[in-house]
């Protein structure tokens, strides 16, 4: 194995352990003494984290970037990337044509009591239509996102994703998507996208990242 992918296997796997960790700091009920003493043995590994520092976009966690699965490109994306340490669990694949997966909610993105913020709904709806583009073989990213929340997501349970991308005029490149609860449709909406490449010729950005 090499150095970028033992290095790469090992931030995975920080995160996950981080996203564990997230969770039983949003649902315990132990002593505050042990807070405290959990609390001061973060700040001690934080300060070991922070002894080396990488200044690149994805923080060197990006060596080739895969563009055939949704998180490929993108291993600190806030919804679905892999060494995000604080994202939810959120599943993205293509599948003919379309972006089909799967998220789950805990607590620690509790709006209303029992069901997920509608600030996270938003942005699980956003990341959906952004990689709809990849399923039809093209890069894109969102300029509007209409979105109709007809129930809250519930916590705990399993949720269904699914966005299609629509390139038939690529003067206005559209996206539709769904998220489905317990087998009722809980947001949908529709957004407008454009091609990446504009994105990166604003901001200098290289184009095959």
């Amino acid at each position: 194995m090499s150095d970028f992918d033992e290095r790469r296997r090992a931030s995975e796997d920080l995160a996950v352990s981080t996203r564990a960790f997230a969770d039983a700091a949003a649902e315990t009920a132990v002593e505050p003494s042990v807070l405290d003493d959990v609390r001061a043995q973060i700040d001690a590994l934080t300060a070991r984290l922070r002894a080396a520092v990488h200044d690149g976009a994805y923080s060197g966690l990006v060596e080739e970037p895969d563009y055939s699965v949704p998180e490929g490109p993108m291993p600190l994306n806030p919804i679905i990337g892999a060494c995000n340490p604080t994202r939810p669990d959120v599943q993205l694949r293509y599948a003919d044509g379309e972006v089909v997966g799967t998220a789950t909610f805990t607590r620690r993105f509790t709006g209303p009591p029992g069901f997920t913020h509608g600030g996270i709904s938003a942005m699980l709806a956003d990341q959906i239509v952004a990689v709809t583009g990849g399923a039809v073989g093209t890069r894109c990213i969102t300029k509007a996102l209409h979105v109709r929340f007809r129930r809250p997501l519930p916590l705990n349970e399993p949720i269904d994703l699914w966005g299609v991308c629509d390139l038939s005029d690529e003067s206005n490149i559209t996206a539709r998507y769904t998220i489905t609860a317990g087998g009722e449709l809980a947001v949908e909406g529709t957004a407008e996208l454009v091609p990446f490449t504009r994105l990166a010729e604003r901001n200098n950005l290289p184009t095959t990242r």
